[in-house]
């Protein structure tokens, strides 16, 4: 799973994408952080995957799944599950699974 897992920007939580013009962010939606760079994130999609730090699987990939990097908690969403695309964005420890710690 976790090597087919991909990471897809999303301009819902992204509000500048080099080379994209800018992002459309939407009102109920986490601001990433810019300095995130797109391979750092898929690898830490992946490694994530491969700790088991996910929610049930729906075809072949994870619905969720859920990280912590330099004690912020991000969550990952499946957008599409033939192709186990991801999007991200930074939550609130509130909202991260009590197993993921802080």
């Amino acid at each position: 799973m976790a090597q087919d897992a991909s990471y897809i920007v999303s301009t819902e939580h992204k509000t500048h994408l080099t080379g994209a013009g800018p992002g459309r962010l939407r009102s109920d939606a986490s601001k990433c952080p810019k300095e995130l760079q797109f391979e750092q994130v898929t690898d830490w999609l992946k490694a994530a995957i491969r700790n088991s730090d996910v929610s049930a699987v729906v075809d072949l990939f994870p619905e969720y799944v859920w990280t912590r990097i330099e004690g912020q908690a991000y969550e990952a969403r499946l957008t599409n599950s033939v192709l186990g695309q991801y999007k991200g964005y930074p939550i609130l420890d509130h909202e991260a699974p009590r197993w993921l710690g802080e």
